[in-house]
């Protein structure tokens, strides 16, 4: 739901990558997008592709330069983020998750399951009890060569299409011990939910060349509550077999 500048051939790869993008911000923000379903263009999100189970949570106890192009909330530098993230410090009122893919901090109290994306992606979703407007979000990016700032510029194309009332906050570099990190920062008013929702997509390193994407999302009121929760992800995030 990510290449550097197209070149001769490589349009097919980008519109690959835009479409798994989209389809998990655009699924995964089924509250704020007033369930518009990629796949599915009745809108009611019921499609062969759309899989979803249940994931299995493990709880555990409590607990550089930025260049950004707009807006006037870039993220902060993380200094918990390690290449070894820790897998025990966890602030209060967080719990780890685990399963086949990765390890990551959620919010005691959300729901968790999964969708079936585009080309073989798994997309997470960790939401509040009761299914509101804030939720969690992580998935792989699946493309050959991708960077994250590519990823989320080619995903905003998009999102400024598909996504009514769709404002940039800001777009910037992200410093992280484990490699290039980016982050996209974003408003649209949610017709489900009748606020205006802000949401953070922060594209991660994770290892042997992968990124992940980061997701985190609620009432633009609530700022800045999507940083923290953003940032327990961000820094507790590693993959399975590094966790």
């Amino acid at each position: 739901m990510p290449l550097p500048a197209p070149g001769p051939g490589s349009r097919p790869s980008v519109r690959r990558v835009v479409a798994v993008l989209t389809v998990a911000l655009l699924v995964g923000g089924a509250a704020g997008f007033g369930g518009w379903y990629v796949w599915s263009r009745d809108g009611g999100g019921t499609h062969k592709d759309d899989a979803r189970t249940k994931v299995s949570t493990a709880p555990t106890g409590p607990s550089a330069q930025d260049t950004s192009l707009s807006g006037p909330t870039p993220a902060p530098s993380l200094d918990a983020t390690s290449a070894s993230p820790s897998v025990s410090a966890l602030p209060t009122g967080y719990h780890r998750v685990s399963n086949a893919e990765f390890g990551t901090a959620v919010p005691d109290g959300w729901q968790a399951e999964t969708q079936g994306g585009k080309n073989g992606v798994t997309i997470y979703f960790f939401r509040e009890s009761g299914g509101g407007p804030r939720y969690l979000q992580v998935f792989r990016v699946s493309e050959d060569a991708p960077t994250p700032r590519g990823t989320l510029t080619a995903a905003e194309k998009d999102l400024r299409k598909q996504v009514p009332g769709y404002h940039r906050n800001s777009l910037t570099s992200v410093p992280d011990a484990r490699g290039e990190a980016a982050e996209l920062d974003y408003s649209h008013p949610s017709r489900k939910w009748g606020v205006d929702v802000r949401t953070l997509d922060r594209v991660i390193p994770a290892g042997g060349g992968q990124l992940y994407v980061v997701l985190t999302s609620g009432p633009a009121g609530s700022w800045p509550e999507q940083r923290q929760i953003q940032e327990a992800a961000v820094t507790s995030f590693c993959l399975a077999d590094a966790c």
